[in-house]
C-alpha cells in the first residue's frame, strides 16, 4: 500500500470543514470531500476539541499602533 504525501489544509478549506461539521456532516464524508480518509480530517477537530477556534487577527497591528501612541503621549508630556 502507497503512503500518501501529507496534506496541509488551507485557511478556508478548514473552514469548509468545521461549516460542514456544524451542519452534522460525519468525518467520512467531509474526507470523502477532499479526497482523503476520515482520520486526516479527525485531526483538524481534535485539536481544539470539536469547538471552531476564534478566528485569528493581527496582534502585531495592535501592538505597533499602541506602542505609537504611547510614544505620542509620552512627547505630549514632556513637552508640557
Amino acid at each position: 500500500m502507497k503512503r500518501r504525501p501529507r496534506i496541509y489544509y488551507s485557511d478556508s478549506q478548514k473552514a469548509l470543514m468545521w461549516e460542514r461539521w456544524k451542519q452534522g456532516w460525519t468525518l467520512n464524508e467531509i474526507g470523502r470531500l477532499f479526497d482523503r480518509p476520515h482520520t486526516s480530517i479527525q485531526q483538524i477537530f481534535v485539536r481544539t476539541g470539536g469547538i471552531q477556534p476564534m478566528a485569528r487577527s493581527s496582534g502585531f497591528r495592535r501592538r505597533l499602533l499602541s506602542i505609537a501612541t504611547f510614544s505620542s503621549s509620552m512627547k505630549r508630556r514632556t513637552t508640557r
